[in-house]
């Protein structure tokens, strides 16, 4: 398969900063050409990924070859895609047909580059430690390539590679590993063509100690978001030392800590509301009830009439018991168009009629305590 890549108008050569950063000989098996990624398969919700190897021909083409791995895969159903990065126009991702596509063209336009400025970072503990990229809207805001992000510079300003125009998600990570990073902001962008500047006020971060009672000091600890669409920390699971679990840079928010004490026993959870540096004695809750989060007022759970912080109690005349149950009876709630909800709010029940079916829903309903 021949790649034809050009700004502007279709030519038969591809432009000098195209392929800068190809790096090894002319040798075709030793090229590896990083201005082409991966050669990529989509299929039933799944992707694969691998390098393709490429030549560069006298007239400044790129013969591609399918890497080895993919083998009899590329007969199988699926959408394929080669993507194309660019260090000057950005990055294109265009689909083919390995069994029918010889020759694909790629066409460059200007691309997007955004400056971002952050507020609340000059000379604070977090130098270093932040880290900015950019999402495509289509694809999960909470993943990404690790090399994709970058280190804003002491003033707090960072430029982001170039992109092609379009709607993104702008992230702001903070580092809590070498290799663990968790979204602290996530805003959506529409990026046009040319320059592009974006200011981002770091949000409040606290810390949030966990005493822990000697009967489970052998145990192992791990702490997560109780709802959202990313709830991990990349904050390892381990052990109390000295009584205590100590976390840090935590944004606003409700927090699940679970408790594992090893086989033969069940994990004991704890619900913390953070709004502060809090610190907490660990005690066992028992998970009876959904707590309700509103993310966009037009959903289907705003829209009937549900408000962040009720608890659901009961499902469809089913009280909800634990989290066991409550998953089940969930479950088969969102297989219906509408469910009758006993909400508990302000010390008081209410029924409410819902559609909770997570498509649409403009938020979550997620275990815990009344």
């Amino acid at each position: 398969m021949y790649l034809v890549a050009s700004s502007g108008e279709i030519t038969t050569a591809v432009p000098p900063e195209l392929y800068t950063e190809i790096q090894g000989t002319t040798d075709s098996e030793h090229v590896f050409a990083l201005v082409l990624d991966h050669l990529s398969r989509e299929t039933e919700g799944s992707s694969s990924w691998s390098s393709g190897a490429a030549e560069v021909l006298p007239d400044r083409t790129l013969r591609v070859t399918h890497a080895e791995r993919y083998g009899d895969d590329l007969k199988q159903k699926g959408t394929y895609f080669v993507i194309v990065t660019s260090p000057v126009y950005g990055q294109k991702k265009v689909e083919y047909q390995p069994a029918e596509t010889e020759e694909l063209t790629v066409r460059f336009g200007e691309a997007a580059k955004l400056e971002v400025v952050l507020t609340g970072y000059v000379g604070t503990t977090l130098v270093g430690r932040i880290l900015v990229n950019l999402v495509p809207r289509d694809r999960d805001a909470h993943y990404s390539h690790f090399d994709e992000e970058k280190i804003p510079d002491p003033g707090g300003r960072v430029e982001l590679d170039p992109v092609p125009p379009g709607e993104y998600h702008l992230r702001v990570l903070v580092r809590r590993g070498r290799w663990s990073m968790d979204p602290i902001v996530v805003r959506p962008l529409t990026l046009k063509p040319g320059p592009n500047r974006e200011t981002v006020a770091l949000p409040a971060l606290h810390s949030l100690v966990v005493l822990v009672p000697e009967s489970r000091s052998d145990w192992r600890f791990d702490i997560a978001r109780n709802s959202g669409d990313d709830r991990w920390l990349g904050i390892r699971v381990r052990k109390p030392e000295g009584g205590r679990l100590e976390y840090d840079l935590l944004t606003a928010g409700d927090y699940r800590i679970t408790a594992h004490g090893g086989e033969g026993t069940k994990p004991e959870r704890m619900l913390v509301m953070l709004p502060d540096d809090t610190q907490v004695r660990f005690a066992a809750q028992a998970f009876t009830a959904l707590r309700v989060t509103i993310e966009d007022p037009a959903g289907n759970l705003s829209r009937a009439g549900l408000r962040s912080g009720d608890l659901v109690v009961a499902v469809d005349g089913k009280e909800l018991e634990g989290e066991e149950q409550i998953g089940a009876v969930l479950a088969l709630a969102r297989t219906k168009e509408s469910v009758a909800l006993v909400v508990l709010r302000d010390g008081r029940q209410i029924e409410i009629a819902a559609d909770v079916r997570q498509h649409g829903a403009g938020g979550s309903l997620d275990p815990a305590p009344r």
